[in-house]
């Protein structure tokens, strides 16, 4: 179950807008029981996205931990389709997408469980890691 208000469905809009005029392509929003946040064309380069945001300073951590599973998901999806998969990540101070060409090479942890709850399985994707394109726009 997703828990989602449509403010925040309109908060993936703007951002995915923004990056669309960065990068001078068009998009698309998935609906939401797709589990990618969009599909966009830059050129003739077609791509998957996933957004997120983060309430934080982009260098207040070393590494920025995103869900195994959706990304995994997204990844092969990607995969399949022949396309790129980028990962845009919004930060109190920055923007930036890295696109996610291999999910092997990333390390896997998990984030501490709260109230009881089993551990979930993390990517740790270092925010200093080179092939951050940043938006601008």
């Amino acid at each position: 179950m997703i828990y989602e208000t449509e403010e925040d469905r309109e908060n993936e809009r703007r951002a995915i807008a923004r990056i669309a005029k960065a990068m001078r392509g068009r998009y698309e929003m998935f609906p939401r029981k797709f589990g990618i946040d969009a599909f966009m064309v830059c050129g003739t380069a077609p791509m998957l996205i996933e957004y997120k945001r983060r309430n934080i300073s982009r260098y207040e951590f070393d590494d920025l931990c995103i869900d195994k599973e959706k990304i995994d998901f997204g990844y092969e999806m990607a995969k399949i389709l022949g396309m790129a998969y980028w990962l845009a990540i919004e930060w109190d101070d920055s923007f930036a997408m890295i696109n996610i060409p291999r999910v092997d090479r990333l390390v896997v942890t998990t984030l501490a469980p709260k109230r009881g709850d089993k551990p979930d399985p993390v990517y740790a994707i270092p925010v200093r890691l080179k092939g951050w394109k940043e938006i601008t726009a």
